[in-house]
């Protein structure tokens, strides 16, 4: 993953738990608490299944999903 925000950051390898695999997730940018917020999506596991989870991915120091 990349984040650009006027200047490469580079590669992120955030620690700790990641979110479940997705497709079709909305992710977005908050200039404010310089995070990604990314909101549900898709998965198909034999079933389909929806997920309405948000997470947060802060950029400042080590990255670690919330």
């Amino acid at each position: 993953m990349r984040v650009i925000d006027g200047l490469c950051r580079g590669p992120l390898a955030p620690s700790g738990a990641l979110p479940g695999e997705r497709t079709a997730a909305s992710m977005i940018y908050d200039p404010v608490g310089d995070q990604l917020v990314m909101f549900g999506g898709v998965w198909w596991d034999m079933h389909y299944n929806r997920y309405n989870d948000t997470w947060r991915l802060p950029l400042a120091g080590a990255p670690q999903w919330l």
